[in-house]
């Protein structure tokens, strides 16, 4: 079970960039057991959600939330979740289900410490043209989706925001690719058939991003003198990976 958890991509990212020290998370939509998965993963965790209700949690991992923060994105201010306190943050599978998705994802970055993590997965624009299955496999099968996301949009936000883009790009995982079959089985009787498509066909993008350790207040004043040639085009030349 733990291998398999370590493969899905929201967790590899922790492994990566944290890995097993004491760190302070930030868990926006901490629904469908986020918090004993993530715990029993990472057991030195310091854990903090965010959820404007209860999705798919027991009691047990309720417990497991060290600070919850009710709250509704689309109307509520991020002012009660303090400033530069999380070693990582993580939004996966949020963001299809906000309209204000940006504004988010700019108010979170000041969340982080110098030196944070941001992860973001969220259904990719090719979504659109996949087949309907049970379980979310075309963008439209959840009709709490809102707003589709492309990754150089919310990788602009993250460049405004002081922030260095690590990577993005499609989820994908060959192991589970291997496992296809048996992961197949496991969605079947979990009545859940599209999410072991998801890692193989590249269902889901993502976007990983690192906070700068300090802002250059000369570097802010040239790009404020020259935002007006920039709203066209803000897209800086990321690497996707």
């Amino acid at each position: 079970m733990r291998l398999i958890l370590l493969r899905q991509p929201v967790f590899k990212c922790l492994n990566k960039y944290v890995g097993n020290r004491e760190f302070t998370l930030l868990d926006v939509g901490c629904g469908n057991r986020a918090p004993t998965r993530t715990k029993r993963l990472f057991p030195s965790v310091l854990y903090h959600g965010i959820d404007k209700c209860n999705y798919n949690n027991t009691a047990e991992d309720l417990a497991l939330i060290d600070r919850l923060f009710e709250l509704d994105l689309e109307r509520d201010s991020l002012a009660p979740v303090p400033d530069a306190f999380y070693d990582a943050i993580v939004m996966n599978h949020v963001i299809e289900h906000l309209r204000n998705g940006g504004e988010v994802v700019a108010a979170l970055t000041h969340k982080l410490k110098p030196d944070g993590i941001l992860y973001i997965e969220f259904p990719s624009v090719r979504s659109l043209g996949f087949p309907s299955m049970r379980g979310t496999f075309n963008f439209c099968d959840d009709p709490t989706h809102v707003r589709v996301y492309a990754i150089h949009d919310l990788a602009n936000v993250l460049l405004d925001n002081h922030c260095r883009v690590l990577r993005a790009g499609p989820c994908r995982d060959r192991i589970r690719a291997l496992l296809f079959p048996v992961m197949l089985i496991r969605g079947l009787r979990r009545r859940n058939l599209a999410l072991p498509f998801w890692y193989v066909t590249g269902f889901a993008d993502h976007v990983v991003a690192r906070r700068k350790q300090a802002v250059d207040d000369q570097s802010n004043g040239r790009r404020g003198e020259r935002g007006s040639h920039n709203k066209g085009n803000q897209w800086r030349d990321v690497l996707v990976r």
